[in-house]
Formats: C-alpha cells, structure tokens, sequence
C-alpha cells in the first residue's frame, strides 16, 4: 500500500458511521427529517401573557432522509430513546394581519421553573437540550417530573438555542390553548453529536429575513390542548438537520492514527413535535 494514511483518510468518515449506529443515524449530505412529539405546560393562567414560561420533554420518533434510517424503541428493553427538554419564554404578543391571530414571539427563559437549564446554559442562549439513552423509555404519563427525569437521563447529544440569529415563533388563534401552529430556527450551543453540520434554509413565517433564514435545524409544528393530565399542551412535528461528513483532514491529526478516537465515539440519547 503506496499511500496508507490516504486511504485510511478515505475510510474513517465511513467508520464513523458505522459506530454510530447505536442511536440515533442520520443519513450525511442530506437534508434528515425529524418526526418528534412533545408536551409541554406553562407559568401563568390559561391565556398567553408576556413572561410566560413554557417547557416540556420531547421526543424523537424517527428520522429519515426519503426512507426511514432510524426509529425508537420506548417498547421493550434496551431502550433507544432520543429525547429531551425545552424551555422558553414569551417576549412580546402582536396582532397578525389575520383577524383573531395572535403572533407569539418567544426567547430565552429568565429562569428555567424545573432546574434542567443551569443559569449558563440560560446566559449562552439555550432553549433545548437533546439526550440519546438506551436504559429509560420516555415516558408523558406524568408526574411532569418523573416525565422530565425520564427524558433527559441519558447523554448530552446537544444543546440547541437562538444565539446566532435563531427564533422561535408561535401563532395563536386565540391568544389561549386553542389548535395553533409554531415555526422557529434553532441553532448548535453545544455539539457532542460527532457529526458537523450544515446549515438548513428556513422560509416559515418563523423567519422575518427576505429570503429566508439559515439555521442549523428548523421546524414547524402544531399544537393544541390535550385531554387532560399532567400535561396541557400536545405538540407535533417536523424538523430538519442537515448533517455533513466529518473532513477527513481534520480525523488525521499527527501521525494519522488519532482520527480512530472520533470512530470509537459513541452517541449517548432522543421539540416542538
């Protein structure tokens, strides 16, 4: 072999995949389809306020990119659970254009009521916090802190905010738990995925910038009031990342051989969805 580091450059993104099938896989070079379901609550009575605060706990059901690349598993032992938690909190409330429309602008919490954010993760811009886990299922069937406990015990895959130009944006009709829809651009705090990523392009009414809005994951969703429960709030997907091989330039540092720290990476667990 002529040129063995070269060809090893060649095979280490392949690796890297490979040893990151355990949870979750995405399909490089290609916008991946996120199909989550959330719940969530907020502070204050049942009419939106400014100052208002929600969360909740997410959870990823599959992702795929044309076919379906990765699915959860909250049914029997090992669990492979992707899911997390958000919280955000109401900036300002305007009147849209569309008579009884409510347009609810959100941003960062001043404080997070259930201790998952630190007051770091608050000053850095973070909103959501993502975990892959294969020893606890998520779980909506309260209480909201077992629920909370449930999805975010695993390891830190990411941290997600509106720092660098992100939004989260609610339209509301009426200005209550009523069936509403949301649209927003997050992106990257804190990346522990293993992967980069690029940017998605968000045309959403979530998005006040002609042309557009480059973020690292979007998404539109919709939500509406549940039956009753610990939770008050039901919320479904989309979202999009765009994931991008790691260069190879970058895993043959040295000698060449340090780029098999980045295979043996392994991910550790599973919004508005």
């Amino acid at each position: 072999m002529k040129y063995p580091f070269l060809k090893m450059a060649a095979l280490l993104p392949c690796l890297f995949v490979i040893q990151a099938q355990a949870a979750p896989v995405f399909q490089l070079g290609v916008d991946n389809n996120l199909g989550f379901q959330a719940v969530g609550n907020k502070t204050g009575g049942t009419s939106i306020a400014v100052g208002d605060i929600f969360y909740g706990v997410v959870n990823l059901q599959d992702i795929s990119s044309g076919t379906t690349t990765w699915n959860a598993n909250n049914v029997s032992a090992p669990y492979d659970s992707f899911s997390g938690y958000f919280v955000t909190q109401v900036s300002s409330i305007t009147q849209s254009g569309f008579p009884g429309l409510y347009s609810v602008q959100m941003g960062v919490a001043a404080s997070d009521p259930n201790g998952v954010m630190s007051a770091g993760d608050l000053a850095a811009g973070t909103i959501m916090k993502m975990y892959t886990d294969t020893s606890t299922r998520y779980t909506t069937s309260g209480p909201t802190g077992t629920d909370i406990a449930n999805a975010t015990d695993g390891t830190l895959w990411a941290s997600l905010g509106i720092s660098g130009g992100g939004y989260w944006s609610l339209g509301v009709s009426p200005a209550g738990f009523g069936t509403s829809g949301s649209a927003g651009g997050l992106n990257f705090i804190t990346n522990n995925t293993g992967l980069n990523w690029s940017k998605v392009l968000d045309n959403s009414l979530g998005c006040a910038t002609p042309g557009g809005c480059q973020v690292d994951m979007k998404f539109i969703s919709t939500f509406s009031q549940t039956a009753g429960g610990a939770w008050g709030v039901n919320i479904n997907d989309p979202a999009v990342l765009h994931p991008v091989p790691v260069p190879a330039a970058a895993l043959l540092l040295g000698s060449g051989l340090i780029g098999f720290a980045g295979v043996s990476m392994r991910k550790g667990r599973k919004f508005v969805g």
